[in-house]
């Protein structure tokens, strides 16, 4: 896995870093990582896929499980973005009020508050 933390706005590390905020990350997160190791576009660790929750609960996140409600939410966004991860965690932004982590003006272009 390639980790630049320097390139993370000190900002953004303010906000993970911060005991009052809850930290979700969502199964489409696991997904999407699983499914481009598959592919070769990633390299990431094997054995941390094979327990994830687990895994993330030690890092401090609260796994989040995509609902029908999240799911009809992504599909109905109107903005024209093909990513089908982006949609369905878009989905769970708004459905569940949450800020996404990302530099990607994708986000805010479907409606999504985000942290960057």
């Amino acid at each position: 896995m390639r980790r630049e933390p320097k390139r993370i706005p000190a900002r953004v590390k303010m906000v993970l870093t911060d005991p009052s905020h809850d930290l979700f990350l969502s199964a489409v997160t696991a997904w999407e990582i699983a499914t481009k190791v598959r592919l070769g576009k990633l390299d990431f660790d094997a054995v941390f896929l094979d327990d994830f929750d687990a895994n993330i609960v030690s890092l401090g996140f609260i796994p989040l499980a995509v609902t029908a409600k999240q799911a009809v939410t992504g599909a109905r966004t109107k903005a024209r973005h093909g990513d089908p991860f982006d949609r369905m965690l878009t989905g769970i932004a708004i459905a569940e009020k949450l800020k996404v982590v990302t530099s990607d003006p994708a986000f805010k272009s479907m409606g999504v508050d985000t942290v960057w």
